[in-house]
């Protein structure tokens, strides 16, 4: 199987370590993973009927358009392979003579991201996937899910340091926040197995961080790298 038709996305609770496993994850040699969150890759799913026939370039343009009105910041920023152009993309696309759908233009997208950057596979780290990763697995039928998972107690004080963003403003709410996360991932998890969906703890990562991230590469099926403790 090609490795860039395996993407991983990294998932969990806000502000429980997604950004650090990430940015961990990265650095191996054979993984790409953008430096934001992505944001689009849901709302285009829903939406995938509005935009029509997906063989047609016009169509396909719109899609293009849409997932940079929703998510300019990310495209324009950290996306460190490729120039998000709508109009090579496009091109390409169609000279790729496909049938197109939105999960190919979508990981097209991520692909060629990767290529650019001498990686073999794709990932990305949203954390509100989470709560989408059936979704997510009937678009990218290989796909692999890292649920990062911290203290709630910890969560909980990360959120009202941003509270405004998570719109959180008292325990009760940043508790039942981080509930409705961890047991939702924990129950669409169980329904994959343990060849797609992995957990991993925020605490061990930072006590035991070269044998947790042994055991993630493990469950990628790649090879461990000093780089990603480097990173």
């Amino acid at each position: 199987m090609n490795p860039l038709t395996k993407p991983i996305f990294i998932v969990g609770a806000p502000r429980s370590g997604t950004t650090l496993l990430q940015y961990m994850l990265r650095s191996h040699p054979n993984i790409c993973f953008p430096t934001g969150e992505s944001h689009f890759i849901i709302p285009l799913y829903r939406n995938v009927k509005i935009f029509g026939d997906l063989k047609k370039s016009e169509n396909i343009r719109r899609v293009l358009e849409a997932m940079y009105q929703q998510s300019s910041d990310f495209l324009d920023t950290d996306l460190h392979g490729i120039k998000f152009d709508i109009n090579k993309l496009t091109e390409h696309l169609m000279d790729e003579g496909k049938n197109n759908s939105m999960a190919e233009i979508i990981s097209t997208l991520f692909e060629k991201n990767a290529i650019a950057e001498g990686k073999l596979r794709w990932g990305d780290k949203t954390p509100y996937y989470l709560l989408h990763m059936e979704k997510l697995l009937n678009m990218f039928p290989s796909a692999q899910f890292i649920h990062i998972i911290r203290d709630g107690r910890d969560c909980a004080l990360s959120m009202f340091e941003r509270k405004h963003d998570f719109r959180v403003y008292n325990t009760f709410f940043a508790a039942k926040y981080w509930e409705i996360y961890v047991e939702c991932g924990r129950r669409i998890g169980k329904g994959f197995g343990d060849k797609i969906y992995h957990e991993v703890h925020y605490e061990d990562l930072l006590d035991a961080p070269e044998s947790k991230i042994k055991e993630i590469c493990a469950f990628l099926n790649e090879p461990y790298s000093d780089n990603i403790l480097n990173y």
